[in-house]
């Protein structure tokens, strides 16, 4: 090689190593992330880099996550729905209701009966005027005083051939009380045997009735629920009217008129043991019959 060339190389050489060494760019200092609420392993910091061209850092690892703290439950506020309006009474009468049920009345008008009356009154009997078709209706006692609850029933009032009437009544352990009543009509006057005159319109029977027979039944019980309770009670049958019967001389029957009148009277009072395993009833009692029947017949 030339000496030129040498010397050039040389001076380069002696060039760099005057010239002062540049100092290393510091290294990025890498910061671990803040730690979460939770708790976990915070990572550790990344150690400062020399001066000397240094590796690069492995990454931090990432922080494990910690259980997630499920939010606080938030009170929802339930909606009111309006009542709704097609909802069906109960029938049970509640506290503020001290009287409930139904009433029905009407009126019946009677145009006039084509044909015999004594066979539409044996028939149907249905008369004309006001009338109470029926009624059921409950009451309450809200101071309880006399009773708890009492029930009342009728049907068919108004000159109707069979009219009923039932009350109960009712207070707890203390008494308990019905009462029964039934008001019949019966009438029956239609040809029952060969009638000469029945041509002529004119009906005879030798046996009919114009009549009404009625019943009541009351009963208390006293202390009902004990293991034995008292009790007395009362039944009335009786009846009233007038009417046709048989009036027999020398093996022939006569047809007479008649009025009747009839009653009987049932008084009973008693006590009811009642066990588990058995009920025993002692009961004394005692009746009453009375009969007036009166018969019209002249000889002649």
């Amino acid at each position: 090689m030339k000496p030129a060339i040498w010397i050039a190389i040389l001076a380069l050489a002696l060039r760099a190593q005057t010239q002062p060494p540049v100092p290393a760019p510091p290294a990025a200092q890498i910061t671990a992330p803040a730690p979460s609420p939770a708790p976990a392993q915070a990572a550790a910091p990344a150690a400062a880099t020399s001066a000397a061209p240094a590796q690069t850092p492995a990454p931090a690892a990432a922080p494990k996550p910690g259980p997630v703290a499920a939010p606080a439950p938030v009170p929802v506020k339930a909606e009111e729905k309006p009542a709704a309006k097609t909802e069906a009474a109960s029938p049970a009468p509640t506290a503020d209701e001290w009287i409930s049920g139904s009433v029905d009345v009407g009126y019946r008008w009677q145009t006039g009966v084509g044909g015999s009356m004594d066979t539409y009154r044996s028939i149907v009997n249905l008369g004309s005027g006001p009338k109470l078709l029926g009624a059921d209706f409950t009451l309450l006692d809200p101071g309880k005083r006399v009773f708890d609850v009492m029930h009342v029933r009728a049907y068919s009032w108004g000159d109707d051939p069979y009219s009923t009437l039932h009350v109960d009544a009712r207070k707890a352990k203390r008494y308990d009380f019905n009462a029964d009543y039934r008001n019949i009509a019966y009438f029956n006057n239609l040809p029952s045997y060969a009638d000469p005159l029945l041509g002529r319109g004119i009906v005879l029977d030798e046996q009919s009735f114009d009549t009404r027979r009625r019943f009541a039944s009351v009963q208390l019980d006293l202390l009902p629920g004990n293991w034995f309770v008292p009790y007395l009670a009362y039944d009335r049958d009786s009846g009233a009217g007038s009417g046709v019967t048989t009036f027999v001389s020398d093996g022939n029957e006569f047809p007479a008129p008649n009025t009747l009148r009839d009653l009987t009277n049932l008084y009973r009072g008693g006590v009811r043991f009642e066990r588990k395993h058995f009920h025993v009833t002692l009961e004394e009692g005692g009746t009453t019959f009375k009969n007036d029947q009166n018969v019209y017949f002249s000889g002649s």
